[in-house]
């Protein structure tokens, strides 16, 4: 096999951030495919109405029998990047050590940052695989009681506390956002330091790096079912805003990848 070949079927850095974006343009395709269908009917009711035709009633009033096939895609694509995390606590024990390491050097307001959300971001992942794997009956419900307590609807409940750890996460980057515009603004107008080509490189990104967390806000308090109708969902609101959060990584993936091959 060639080398050309061998990259070709070799898995991707990043797979997870394809799949991502790729889930939640489904979901948004979901969702216009859901607007033409309830067009096409209010359609056939105005046609139904004016021509007094009943067959074009009946099929103007015929329920939409089965789900979009796009959401049916967007679930089994969200189902297999739930099974790609099931690995996800070893980068985050990999960096949980790092931020040990590391904690001379940091700023300190950034290092407790670091750490909380580090934390929360293991405590979503710990809970999701534990109520992925009982929802799938590897794990006996018996197992997640111990963890959740006596709760009626375990899995649910699990699944609703570990989104609302992974939500409290993203907004760690809103508190790390803003002490590094003060870090920056501190050392280059107060100190008048010159800046290292890092920095320079962060501070040009900083806008940008805005989008992401902004982008999984709405998502993440669906999911989270902070008030009685935030689990509800929406499908072209978390399809605009989970490629929003994405585009950015996969396009620069993307780039890499075109200038390896």
């Amino acid at each position: 096999m060639c080398s050309h070949t061998r990259r070709l079927f070799r898995p991707t850095k990043d797979l997870g951030s394809i799949l991502t974006t790729f889930n939640y343009f489904l979901y948004l395709l979901a969702y216009f495919d859901g607007k033409a269908h309830r067009a096409k009917s209010q359609i056939l009711a105005f046609i139904a109405w004016i021509t007094r035709y009943g067959a074009v009633s009946t099929l103007a009033g015929t329920p939409h029998a089965e789900a979009s096939p796009f959401a049916k895609l967007g679930a089994v694509v969200a189902n297999a990047r739930t099974t790609l995390r099931l690995f996800g606590l070893l980068p985050l024990y990999v960096r949980a050590r790092k931020l040990m390491n590391d904690s001379e050097g940091m700023d300190k307001v950034l290092w407790v940052v670091a750490v909380v959300q580090c934390s929360l971001f293991a405590t979503f992942q710990f809970l999701e695989n534990l109520a992925f794997l009982t929802e799938n009956g590897i794990v006996s419900k018996t197992g997640l009681g111990r963890v959740m307590g006596r709760t009626s609807g375990r899995v649910s409940t699990a699944y609703r506390i570990a989104h609302r750890a992974w939500f409290l996460g993203h907004m760690c980057d809103f508190v790390r956002l803003t002490r590094e515009a003060q870090i920056f603004f501190r050392r280059n107008h107060i100190d008048k330091h010159d800046i290292t080509e890092e920095e320079a490189h962060r501070a040009a990104n900083w806008y940008y790096d805005w989008i992401r967390p902004l982008a999984w806000l709405p998502i993440g308090w669906q999911l989270s079912g902070w008030t009685d109708t935030s689990g509800s969902g929406n499908l072209g609101l978390q399809g605009i805003a989970g490629i929003m959060a994405d585009i950015r990584k996969t396009v620069t993936l993307w780039h890499a990848t075109k200038d390896a091959a």
